[in-house]
Order: structure tokens, then C-alpha cells, then sequence
């Protein structure tokens, strides 16, 4: 990958949700305000708000999400 082509840090332009694949740019601008950013790994991954909502109490618990 060049490196013109290598996201730089805090780009979040190519961001999905991790559970429903919802891309962030898809989203309103003050919807794309409330989705959640997980950075407990090497990459950064994210929850849109509606599956935030939805799984808000999993993660106020910091269940794994595989038990989501």
C-alpha cells in the first residue's frame, strides 16, 4: 500500500459497524456523532447507534461482543 493510500490516524472515512456493516459515512452527520468506537485491539472498531442502543447494557457489562 503507498503511502497516499494508508489511512492516517483518527481517519475513520472507510468505518463500518461491526455488527451490521453500516458505513459511517452513510449516516447523517449528527447521527455519525453517537456511534461508539471500540479501541481495546490493534484496530479500531465501531458500533453504529442503533446497535449501540441495542447492546448498550452488553457493553456497560464489557461482555465479549461474540456473546452479544
Amino acid at each position: 500500500m503507498s503511502d497516499a493510500a494508508k489511512p492516517t490516524p483518527g481517519d475513520d472515512t472507510g468505518a463500518r459497524c461491526r455488527t451490521c456493516g453500516r458505513a459511517r459515512t452513510d449516516a447523517d452527520p449528527l447521527e455519525a456523532l453517537s456511534w461508539v468506537c471500540d479501541r481495546s485491539g490493534a484496530q479500531p472498531q465501531w458500533l453504529c447507534d442503533r446497535c449501540a442502543r441495542e447492546h448498550v447494557r452488553d457493553i456497560e457489562s464489557k461482555l465479549p461482543a461474540e456473546f452479544w
